[in-house]
């Protein structure tokens, strides 16, 4: 079973990350896209737990 994670895209790229953590599970991003995403999920962790729990929930 996946850890608690949270996807992201660009383009042709697609990137796995674990909530906790913010580290890497699958995939990558080009850098640019990657940073501004593990910025985002540094400010928004507690949301994305949140959503990680309601949707294990259903």
């Amino acid at each position: 079973m996946l850890p608690p994670h949270f996807h992201a895209k660009y383009n042709e790229y697609e990137v796995l990350i674990v909530i906790e953590t913010l580290e890497i599970y699958a995939g990558s991003l080009p850098k640019k896209q990657l940073n501004s995403v593990l910025e985002w999920a540094a400010v928004n962790k507690t949301f994305l737990q949140e959503k990680w729990n309601e949707f294990q929930n259903n």
